[in-house]
């Protein structure tokens, strides 16, 4: 019996875990089966590094053991263990400690480390350029990150222990026993106070929220109003055409909203503009990889989101540009679908594939001024926030919205895409209605206009 997997399971035991209990083990806790089985726990083994071949919410506890060491991604392995739990689950958590100087491969660490900071300085100092490389050579972790990330992706860290001699900060291992909350706020009934949760978000998206009052002071009159809800009912039976530069643009911006459209009885279409092969999780991957993978994932989204249809035009991610080609396309489009509302992202989005595809989207509603009288566009936010005119309550599509963000597996391991429209809709419904809630926001702009509104930024109507 492994003295390791021994303490383990102790310190899973010593949070009360019922008989018959499913415990996920990951990594070297594959190990500990027989010590499981013999708690009178059901082990459960991963089948798949995406969802560990489980159905979310199955396992009751999970024990994860020098997972993290190896693993690129560490944020999104540890959602993916948050998504395995039911709430109230326990995870059990065991990496080495990035000060380590009791074993080998604790020195080894800190020296590459130490000698791969000092080169990056030298080159700094001297002028020269970022050394090309691998972007990843191992991990280890220290209690503080690990309660960072942990309680980032709704984790309440209960207990935490280190394993070696001498003193804690330098011993060879770490643990953190920790709990499972719901992964939306508020679902639990308990939610932030208002007050901390918008000083947080304008804290974390400042830039975003300074780069919308800046070009509100400077176009007063494209506020249009003050902000309203949005009603999806009004667009029973009517054609919504939603544009995407990137796979998972569409339900970041705009998810809850498309979904209650759906439910109303709107027919959906989506056109995803580029193949997302630029994205930085396909780096390494072959060709056929980058050009495929997010498109896959786009059509599984529109699937379990209810879209009629989706395009894939298959635009190179990474020479995305306007041509008279794509307008035409876009002009066809328009005029065959004749939709009463197009989703784009807001004018003032940081990245330029975005501004691309509403360069053609604005040159296209121009050819087509018959279809552009009967519509709007509504302006989503993606990195950007908008100057809000109408708003959507997507609080009770929160959950389904989640698991359309982690269809696009690709992006999530980048950046955390549930926290991020999660906590900017709870901003918005604390600063639009005074209440908790999720609100999705937009700007609403008659079709028509949208070529001038556009040149606010562009400089050519």
């Amino acid at each position: 019996m492994s003295p390791v997997a021994t303490l383990l399971i102790d310190h899973l035991a010593a949070q009360g875990l019922a008989l018959a209990s499913r415990v996920l083990l990951l990594g070297n806790a594959v190990g500990a089966s027989s010590q499981v089985q013999a708690r009178g726990w059901q082990p459960v083994h991963a089948l798949s590094p995406s969802a560990f071949g489980v159905p979310p919410g199955s396992c009751d506890a999970a024990v994860v053991d020098r997972v993290l060491v190896d693993e690129p991604w560490d944020r999104w392995y540890l959602q993916r263990v948050h998504q395995t739990l039911r709430v109230g689950g326990v995870l059990v958590l065991r990496e080495p400690n990035e000060l380590d100087v009791q074993t080998p491969g604790g020195l080894a660490y800190l020296a590459t480390r130490a000698g791969g900071e000092a080169t990056r300085r030298l080159r700094t100092l001297l002028g020269a350029p970022p050394r090309p490389g691998p972007s990843f050579r191992g991990r280890r972790s220290s209690h503080a990150r690990l309660d960072f990330t942990l309680r980032g992706l709704r984790f309440e860290p209960l207990a935490r222990w280190s394993e070696g001699v001498g003193p804690a900060r330098f011993r060879s291992c770490l643990g953190v026993i920790a709990r499972k909350r719901d992964s939306i706020a508020g679902a639990d009934g308990v939610w932030p106070q208002a007050q901390a949760h918008v000083s947080a978000y304008a804290q974390a998206q400042g830039h975003l929220l300074a780069t919308r009052d800046r070009w509100a002071m400077a176009h007063p009159e494209w506020l249009l109003g003050p902000a309203r809800e949005f009603d999806p009912a009004a667009h029973a039976a009517r054609t919504v055409l939603v544009l995407a530069p990137h796979p998972d643009d569409e339900v970041i911006g705009a998810g809850g909203t498309l979904m209650r459209l759906i439910a109303a009885g709107a027919r959906v279409v989506c056109v995803q503009a580029t193949d997302g092969s630029a994205g930085a999780a396909l780096e390494r991957s072959p060709e056929v990889k980058r050009r495929e993978a997010r498109m896959r994932e786009a059509v599984a989204v529109g699937q379990r989101a209810g879209f009629a249809e989706t395009q894939l035009w298959r635009e190179d991610n990474r020479a995305f540009r306007s041509t008279p080609a794509l307008v035409e396309r876009m002009a066809e489009l328009l005029e065959r679908e004749r939709p009463a509302l197009v989703f784009a992202p807001f004018i003032t989005e940081a990245h330029e594939d975005h501004i691309t595809l509403l360069r053609i989207l604005a040159a296209a509603l121009e050819r087509v001024p018959e279809v552009a009288a009967a519509c709007e566009v509504f302006s989503y936010e993606v990195w950007s926030v908008v100057p809000c005119n109408r708003w959507c309550d997507v609080t009770a599509q929160m959950p389904a919205l989640e698991q359309l963000l982690f269809e696009y597996d690709v992006a999530m391991r980048i950046d955390d895409f549930v926290r991020f429209c999660a906590d900017r809709g709870l901003h918005h419904s604390f600063t639009l209605r005074g209440t908790p809630g999720y609100l999705e926001a937009f700007h609403a702009v008659p079709a028509a206009r949208y070529p001038a509104l556009l040149a606010t930024v562009t400089g050519a109507a």
